[in-house]
């Protein structure tokens, strides 16, 4: 009968064991601020309202996904005369629109570009924004310039901004930035 007990008593320490060992670590918001290098602001632009969570898990399934989107993304897009251009009067094709974005959570961050695309002169027209969801988010310090080749057969256009993401936490807002640039590589 001792075998048994202590047999008893010794499975069930293995068990406890292994569930203790497999159990998850709660998280905290102060793990979070600690380890997403958030920052505390007195107050958020105007119209932007900070995103706010019902838990610590939750605000870290998000922050956790903010972390795995490429920062830079760079498309190379071939010269092509078909949709989208047409021919003006000075014989220079005109593209309507370059436009390509990358996700920033539930919005999109972009970069749009006009201008002359056959032998290129310039591209006047450049900005960069955000789309989508855009709640508890801003775009600041946004920049936008292009290179052209010296054959004025290909262009690179380069758009760039710091990305804020306000958050509230147990009632104080927090602020998590990253900077966002998108290359687009047009041309032969």
């Amino acid at each position: 009968m001792k075998k048994i007990v202590c047999l008893v008593i010794v499975s069930l320490l293995l068990l406890s064991g292994s569930v203790v060992v497999n159990a998850k670590k709660a998280v905290t918001y102060e793990q979070l601020i600690k380890e997403h290098n958030l920052k505390s602001v007195s107050s958020c632009p105007d119209g932007i309202t900070p995103l706010k969570f019902s838990s610590p898990e939750e605000l870290e399934e998000y922050l956790k996904a903010l972390k795995k989107l490429e920062k830079h993304v760079v498309y190379d897009i071939q010269a092509d005369v078909g949709s989208g251009f047409s021919i003006n009067s000075t014989g220079y094709y005109a593209i309507k629109e370059l436009h390509k974005d990358t996700p920033v959570g539930l919005a999109k961050f972009n970069l749009w570009a006009d201008g002359s695309f056959f032998e290129i002169i310039s591209v006047p027209s450049r900005s960069v924004g955000l789309t989508g969801i855009t709640f508890g988010l801003d775009l600041r310090d946004t920049s936008s310039y292009y290179d052209i080749a010296s054959d004025k057969q290909s262009v690179s256009i380069k758009g760039s901004g710091i990305v804020d993401v306000y958050i509230i936490i147990e009632g104080i807002i927090k602020i998590s930035s990253k900077r966002y640039s998108l290359t687009i590589n047009w041309g032969s």
